[in-house]
């Protein structure tokens, strides 16, 4: 099923004026799992179905989604969803992609052929295969514990990758059949490894969908802010200190003492900073030592945000 408007969806689901709105909402969080479903109906009678699953591909503002979840129980409909930020369009891209799209379109099709032998069909890991997964999965059960105290949202949403990891491993195993177009017996260590390769990069969409764009709390905001304001500097900086990070960034001037120290552990936790020596007294450091891979990191972000605010001060009179 193909939405340009997600929000939209999601809330839409329970939206019916009918009792059966509830039971609408579980038939869909049944479809992402997928397997044989029964469906009685009073008057079209009792349907088999197969497999009883879907994939949603769709696309959304932050806003609107922030907006609409507000309003939905937490019942893990959407963290059964795979996350994609986009970032800021590359306005000087050039290039045609059409070529691309139509070899992505054959392989589509390739799969489909290759997988439509029924719903019966069950494929293993090999051994190592399986101490790999294994391994990762022992990960991931440790970062959600690491996270369901201040990130509940995201921890919810790690607990679905075991399953979307297999899911993945499966997928890959498909997409790298043998140049005859057969598909090895097992799945192997390298379908597996491209599986993890890519879960981990969900992992970050995910935790900016869950730490940023689906939370209200303010220091998340201010952190993002003293984060764009470290990546926009005119030079990399080694250190900063608190009187920097005033100059620099204006919410964080106006934001209160216990704000600011939120945002600050914020982005000590993401690894942005490290305090070189901590108050005994418990109070500020003197200065923090930014890890220099940000720069490298968030390149791109940082000449956005330069362009920008050069952008705003010429707009208002401020250039010089």
């Amino acid at each position: 099923m193909l939405t340009e408007e997600f929000a939209s969806w999601v809330g839409s689901i329970d939206s019916g004026d009918r009792g059966d709105a509830v039971k609408n909402r579980g038939d869909w969080l049944q479809l992402r799992d997928g397997g044989p479903h029964q469906i009685d109906r009073v008057e079209r009678g009792s349907v088999f179905v197969p497999n009883w699953g879907v994939s949603v591909l769709a696309a959304c503002t932050p806003d609107g989604l922030a907006k609409q979840l507000k309003h939905l129980p937490e019942d893990g409909l959407i963290q059964r969803f795979v996350p994609c930020i986009l970032g800021a369009p590359d306005l000087d891209a050039t290039g045609d992609a059409s070529a691309a799209m139509t070899t992505w379109g054959q392989w589509l099709e390739w799969a489909y052929g290759a997988t439509a032998q029924g719903f019966d069909t069950f494929i293993q890991f090999s051994s190592d295969a399986r101490a790999m997964f294994d391994e990762e999965v022992r990960a991931l059960r440790q970062l959600v514990i690491a996270t369901e105290e201040f990130a509940p949202a995201y921890a919810a949403h790690l607990g679905k990758h075991p399953g979307m990891l297999a899911e993945a491993a499966l997928v890959f195993h498909v997409f790298t059949a043998t140049a005859e177009g057969e598909l090895a017996p097992q799945v192997g260590v390298g379908a597996v490894a491209y599986a993890i390769r890519y879960m981990r990069k969900v992992r970050r969409h995910a935790y900016t969908l869950y730490s940023s764009i689906l939370s209200t709390a303010p220091a998340f905001d201010l952190a993002r802010s003293l984060a764009r304001s470290i990546v926009a500097a005119e030079t990399p900086m080694t250190t900063i200190g608190r009187a920097d990070m005033s100059a620099m960034c204006a919410e964080f001037r106006k934001a209160p003492d216990m704000l600011r120290r939120e945002a600050v552990q914020l982005l000590e936790d993401a690894d942005w900073l490290e305090p070189t020596a901590r108050s005994p007294y418990g109070g500020w450091p003197r200065e923090y030592a930014v890890h220099q891979s940000v720069f490298s990191i968030f390149a791109r972000e940082g000449e956005q945000w330069r362009a920008r605010r050069a952008a705003v001060k010429d707009a208002i009179g401020e250039a010089r």
